[in-house]
């Protein structure tokens, strides 16, 4: 990853991009389905909520790495 550093994020932005969308618009869809209430249960949406969760915490670990590469222009 760390040769192609940019050309990975962007391909994993637009692998997540799909999973925002389906989260944002099935969220939106039972949402209105409960009388507009912000919590229900949904099983789909849990499970779309915790691979965002993994995608987030796999990818601070990359960009904090990245951020003191940038800072000091070192591996």
């Amino acid at each position: 990853m760390e040769h192609h550093f940019g050309e990975n994020v962007a391909d994993a932005f637009r692998q997540i991009q799909a999973v925002v969308d389906e989260f944002h618009e099935l969220y939106a869809l039972e949402r209105g389905m409960h009388d507009g209430e912000p919590w229900f249960v949904q099983p789909r949406l849990a499970d779309l909520s915790d691979e965002l969760a993994r995608w987030l915490d796999t990818y601070a670990g990359v960009f904090r790495r990245s951020a003191e590469r940038f800072r000091t222009g070192h591996e």
